[in-house]
């Protein structure tokens, strides 16, 4: 029956796209025609790109415009921006990424202007625009994508176990435990995480940490005993992971929680619903659930932005791209297809993607509106995965970690983006 609904659910998708199109296709063609060229460099994912690479000749065909899809690693995406941005080189039009490109935000293009000319956004989740990346008060960034880290849960093992939805860590570290016990002979553990992409590593401390990461004088800092406790539950639930875990990657955790091995996985959903839901990929199909993180902390946003580099040659065409690539007439079929996370209130209140989501679409939206984006530049953040790692594999004691963070964080500038975003978001002290 849910294969049906699936199945039903995209037809329905490419019909509603189709007939989208037809209108946002004769809205721009009334226009004057752009021509030219402009390149986009997105993160190798499988999502975003690919979706890109889809939509790109219907772009092409309503502007006259070329399109290049170029896509990297999450790791090399960053430090290709950097560098593209730093050095003037201009070879992204439209740039992706997030506020750790903070120490390049004076080379994007403010779009206050573009927005306010074209409504863009008045249909989003209420607050979207708020939630995107601004430079000395003028917004830069626009989002797409909208994905909150999230606990995914075993729903048939759970009521097998007699387990309520955690409310606490203590709880959840008692569930883990519970199923290692019951079905750790079947060859099912309790927990699953990528904690072999180090970049993905900070995420463990956001949902557990309470505490600030700018100090009132402007510092990076740790509030050493939160930290410590966060850092102390982290070894405590990894105990409970595959024995390989330390050198999962995000698609290998996947894997496992997808083929029923795991009775939670801790992961960006957006990465793992389109599996989830196809027979053909996954033994959970309507077994699994969403749950809400604990009130502590807050869960790791991944809103993908789009920013406008002042250096491309074609700004009109690169603004038209990334108007068009986040546009509510592909809201739901990038959702359905490629798992990507909406923007639009309406896909979330869809009666058939409701059916089909009714475990999932509760948590994910308690975590949206939690979730928020550290106040960390790349290279505090990047420190920060690094020391965590070292705490997992034994080097270091969580105090030690601790200690060794806010020492290297100390010597690190605060950039001006970045203090704006930790006033905004209550990371920075009073």
């Amino acid at each position: 029956m849910r294969k049906k609904i699936f199945i039903k659910s995209i037809s329905i998708v490419g019909m509603v796209l189709l007939l989208g199109l037809a209108g946002f296709s004769g809205a721009i063609c009334m226009a004057e025609k752009l021509g030219g060229s402009i390149t986009v460099d997105y993160m190798a994912a499988g999502t975003y790109d690919l979706a890109a690479k889809e939509v790109a000749p219907q772009f092409e065909n309503i502007t006259g415009a070329k399109v290049k899809i170029i896509a990297y690693p999450w790791a090399v995406l960053r430090e290709k921006n950097m560098m593209d941005l730093m050095t003037g080189t201009g070879t992204y039009d439209v740039v992706n990424g997030g506020y750790y490109l903070a120490k390049v935000f004076s080379h994007f293009v403010p779009l206050d202007d573009y927005i306010k000319q074209d409504a863009y956004g008045v249909n989003m989740i209420p607050g979207s625009l708020r939630k995107c990346d601004y430079y000395r008060g003028h917004q830069i960034g626009i989002p797409y994508g909208i994905d909150a880290y999230s606990i995914l849960y075993r729903r048939d093992l759970f009521a097998r176990t007699g387990l309520a939805i955690p409310q606490n860590w203590d709880e959840i570290l008692i569930a883990a435990q519970k199923l290692n016990e019951m079905f750790k002979k079947d060859g099912i553990n309790g927990y699953v995480f990528s904690a072999g992409a180090i970049e993905q590593l900070p995420t463990l401390l956001f949902p557990k940490y309470s505490g600030t990461l700018i100090t009132a004088d402007n510092k990076f800092h740790l509030d050493e005993t939160e930290a410590v406790k966060a850092f102390e539950t982290i070894k405590e639930i990894l105990k409970y992971a595959p024995s390989d875990v330390l050198g999962l990657s995000i698609d290998e955790a996947n894997a496992v929680f997808l083929n029923g091995k795991a009775g939670m996985i801790e992961c960006w959903p957006s990465f793992v619903r389109a599996a989830a839901y196809d027979p053909e990929r996954s033994r959970i199909v309507g077994k699994w659930g969403i749950f809400p993180y604990p009130k502590v902390g807050f869960p790791w946003l991944s809103m993908w932005q789009m920013y406008l580099s002042e250096y491309s040659k074609n700004q009109k065409a690169g603004w038209e791209w990334m108007k068009f690539y986040t546009s509510e007439k592909f809201a739901k079929h990038f959702f359905v297809k490629y798992g990507i996370g909406s923007m639009y209130p309406a896909t979330y209140r869809d009666p058939e993607l409701l059916e089909i989501h009714k475990y999932e679409f509760p948590g994910l939206l308690a975590n949206f509106e939690r979730a928020k984006n550290p106040s960390l530049s790349g290279e505090a953040q990047d420190f920060l995965a690094g020391m965590i790692g070292e705490m997992l594999m034994g080097k270091v004691t969580p105090e030690q970690a601790v200690s060794k963070v806010n020492a290297r964080w100390a010597t690190l500038e605060v950039p001006e983006a970045i203090t704006e975003m930790g006033e905004r978001t209550g990371l920075k002290a009073k």
